[in-house]
């Protein structure tokens, strides 16, 4: 999870505008997915097209995949996650 998150930070501090993103089965866990939502706006992210995080530790139908799921709508992205 540790090493997910310090990808994530990486990602996001590259100021690379990024249109798909693989943290499949990277044992991201419900602060990552935190990391992932507060910054989508202004980072990177913003220009992500596609976005897989199956596999990863956090509950996929849980309180936190329904806030990803909501941030994403609230900016636009709601289409870009993977199933």
């Amino acid at each position: 999870a540790e090493g997910c998150i310090e990808v994530i930070k990486a990602i996001i501090e590259s100021g690379c505008p990024i249109e798909s993103l693989n943290l499949q089965y990277n044992e991201m866990n419900d602060e990552g997915v935190q990391l992932l939502i507060s910054s989508f706006e202004e980072s990177s992210l913003s220009t992500l097209k596609l976005l897989m995080l199956n596999g990863n530790c956090f509950n996929p139908v849980g309180n936190t995949a329904e806030a990803l799921k909501d941030h994403l709508a609230t900016v636009g992205l709601s289409d870009i996650l993977d199933n």
